[in-house]
């Protein structure tokens, strides 16, 4: 996760070097290998370099091949082979084993703006063309990588870390409303290109951005595309080549010295470990670069009814990799009013509590790389109405086959899903009355988004109509996971941790989404025919378990009437958004029984996580992750 920022003047003056140095500095500890910029008239680039892979231990950023076109990149470019061969198809002259960076600017070479259309992995980069004066940015399929930048009459600025854009001169503090209220609303944003400040706007997820000089140019390179389910006669074939497909994603990942696992007893991360030590095991008999696998498990005191650390160990023995297990503090809310040393750049739930991310202090101790399951249950999410379409469609051999296959593998007819269609429409209770009224009536011309988190945002220009995934889709493009991989990047997290996500693979999605929902995707049946010796039989026969959304509950009830709530009156600017007297009087009203409700009361501490944050909204400054989280 490295650090990358660009400066561009568009009224022509020069790039003030100091102040490139010192925005770039600022992201030192996100990239401590190595700092460079770059300066050419009013256009400038910085980096700070992580090194996470092989091919970076001889990569010096800002690149350029030529002299006229440079890039500052934070990427990872997968199916490598494939894109030589494109290129190669193109008239570019094969290189043996470019870095990730060079990949790139080869690809612009052979395509211009439209490279992106040919990447595949995790990147954000800033590329600028001298020969045609465009200043281009881009941020990759799922976000998975962070972009900003701001754009005024006689600026451009790009850069992967918020808090650093926040310390150019130019760049004010004010508010963005819309983004506030989402916040109150939701716990999270649901505006793909918006951030907390005004001047500062997101490069959305899977969109490329050309400046000319005198406009945007802005382009969706890519969506989850919409195919027709594959039919193949041998059931045995979907089961093949999705394990193909899995090596082949885990394999491009694991170009790490050391490899993390973040492993529960799950099946989707189990068989991420399973993957990626098979491969080890291949590398170490032809003689390549060995990664070094450790698995982590975290378990706190508020969750030991739910420990599954037990089965996490024994599935670690059974691969044969190094297993760590990880004990978290007890969790307290706003532990730190008093006395804070941090903050998120953005509104977060993580502001909750900072012991619950201490866990990653022996992860990053060990590895600079993180793998999570993630992506697993939004990619396999089973279609409602899959075998309501096959009938109405009257695909009668596939329904059949679809049944009879489901009944070979479970023992019992496939689920229709009625209970669940109709629990889905279902609302969760009204929070609003803790808005200030007059900004109450400024949002209500919104349209009313107090929706339960079952109901999921998906940004407009990211909708599509599925006819046999829609569920699956629509939880692939929430803007919940853009949140979520930007709260693990060292810019928001503080840790020193690339984390990548294997599940959210375009290859992969676009396979899965493929596959007819019946077997296949119920209870994740070709995961677990996938993993058949790989893993061991508890784990292939457990059923897919998670703890309640309502876990740390009693951490709510534990503010009522606390002394610092009636700070909240003196912090500036937290009266414009709710009716603070209103907020304390519904959290000290709060009466909450989780048998008899799905309510999460944590909803109810929205508006005291922006105070916290509102009244530490200066601490960006003086942010230093390794020497505060790390204490």
């Amino acid at each position: 996760m490295s650090g990358i920022v660009a400066i561009y003047n568009l009224d022509g003056r020069p790039v003030d070097s100091d102040l490139l140095w010192s925005m770039t500095n600022y992201m030192r500890y996100r990239g401590p290998d190595d700092q460079r910029v770059w300066i050419d008239g009013s256009v400038g680039f910085g980096h700070t370099m992580l090194r996470t892979t092989f091919e970076q231990a001889r990569e010096q950023q800002p690149c350029s091949l030529d002299g006229r076109v440079w890039i500052t990149a934070d990427a990872r470019i997968d199916g490598r082979d494939e894109l030589k061969q494109q290129m190669a198809a193109k008239g570019q002259a094969e290189v043996q084993d470019p870095t990730d960076v060079e990949l790139i600017l080869r690809a612009y070479q052979v395509w211009g703006e439209d490279c992106v259309d040919h990447l595949i992995g995790d990147f954000a980069f800033v590329l600028w063309d001298e020969t045609r004066n465009v200043l281009l940015f881009a941020r990759d399929h799922f976000g998975i990588k962070p972009l900003f930048f701001v754009k005024n009459k006689d600026l451009l600025l790009v850069c992967n870390t918020l808090n650093c854009l926040r310390t150019h001169p130019s760049v004010t503090n004010n508010l963005d409303h819309e983004f506030i209220s989402s916040f109150l609303l939701r716990g999270y944003n649901e505006y793909p290109d918006k951030s907390a400040f005004v001047d500062i706007k997101r490069v959305r997820p899977g969109q490329v951005v050309l400046w000319d000089g005198d406009s945007f140019i802005r382009r969706f390179y890519w969506s989850i595309p919409v195919d027709e389910p594959l039919n193949y006669r041998n059931p045995d074939q979907y089961v093949e080549e999705f394990r193909e497909l899995l090596s082949v994603v885990v394999n491009d990942r694991l170009r790490s010295e050391k490899i993390a696992i973040s492993m529960s007893a799950g099946l989707d991360s189990t068989s991420i470990a399973a993957l990626a030590r098979l491969q080890q095991l291949q590398q170490s008999r032809e003689h390549k670069n060995i990664s070094e696998i450790i698995a982590f498990t975290a378990t706190s005191p508020d969750t030991l009814e739910y420990d599954e650390s037990d089965l996490a160990k024994m599935t670690a023995e059974f691969l044969g990799i190094r297993f760590q297990q990880i004990l978290g503090h007890q969790i307290s809310y706003f532990e730190d009013w008093d006395n804070c040393n941090w903050n998120t750049p953005e509104p977060s739930l993580r502001l909750l509590s900072k012991k619950g991310t201490e866990i990653f202090a022996p992860i990053q101790k060990s590895s600079r790389v993180l793998f999570t399951g993630f992506g697993g249950d939004p990619v396999f999410y089973p279609s409602s109405f899959f075998l309501h379409k096959l009938v109405s469609a009257r695909q009668f051999s596939v329904l059949i086959s679809s049944i009879g296959q489901y009944y070979k593998y479970q023992h019992k007819l496939p689920p229709l899903y009625i209970r669940s269609t109709f629990l889905k429409y279902l609302r969760g209770k009204s929070i609003k009355n803790f808005f200030n009224q007059d900004y109450k009536k400024s949002i209500s011309a919104g349209g009313d988004r107090n929706k339960s988190h079952s109901q999921i945002s998906i940004p407009i220009e990211r909708y599509i109509v599925h006819p046999w995934r829609q569920e699956a889709v629509d939880r692939l493009n929430s803007s919940w996971w853009t949140i979520l991989f930007e709260e693990y990047d060292p810019g928001t997290s503080g840790w020193i941790l690339e984390t990548r996500y294997p599940f959210f693979d375009i290859r992969l999605v676009n396979f899965t989404l493929r596959l007819p929902t019946v077997p296949w995707c119920v209870q994740k049946e070709v995961l677990r025919q996938a993993m058949k010796g790989l893993l061991p039989g508890p784990i292939l026969r457990r059923p897919k378990s998670s703890m309640p959304p309502n876990i740390y509950s009693n951490k709510v009830q534990d503010c009522v009437g606390l002394s610092w709530l009636g700070d909240l009156h003196d912090i500036p600017g937290l009266s414009d958004f709710i009716d603070v007297e209103s907020a304390i009087d519904t959290l000290n009203s709060l009466s909450y029984d989780h048998k008899v409700t799905n309510f999460d009361p944590v909803r109810i501490l929205y508006p005291f996580v922006l105070g916290y944050w509102l009244k530490n909204n200066n601490s960006y400054q003086n942010f230093s992750p390794k020497g505060d989280l790390l204490k």
